[in-house]
C-alpha cells in the first residue's frame, strides 16, 4: 500500500513539472513587455534598480542612485565620516 502511495505522489509530481513547463512561454517575461532598461547599481548594497525609480543623492557633478531612502542615508553618513 505504502509503495503505490509513493508511486502516486511521484507520478502527480512529474505531470505537475511537466504541466508548469507546459505554461512557461505563455506567461510575459520582462523582455516580452518591449522595453529594456539599463540598470545602475547601489553602491552601499549592492543591489541594481532602474534609474527611474532609484532615489538619487548628488555629489559635485555625479550622481549615485540606490534602492532605499536607508541605503542613501547610510552613504551619507559614510561621506561625513
Amino acid at each position: 500500500m505504502l509503495r503505490l502511495l509513493i508511486a502516486a505522489l511521484v507520478i502527480r509530481l512529474v505531470w505537475w513539472l511537466i504541466a508548469r513547463q507546459l505554461r512557461a512561454p505563455a506567461q510575459p517575461g520582462p523582455r516580452a513587455r518591449g522595453r529594456s532598461v539599463a540598470l545602475v547599481r547601489d553602491p552601499v548594497c549592492g543591489t541594481f534598480v532602474e534609474p527611474a525609480r532609484a532615489i538619487e543623492a548628488r555629489v559635485g557633478s555625479t550622481v549615485h542612485y540606490f534602492c532605499s531612502e536607508s541605503c542613501r542615508s547610510e552613504f551619507r553618513r559614510r561621506a561625513r565620516a
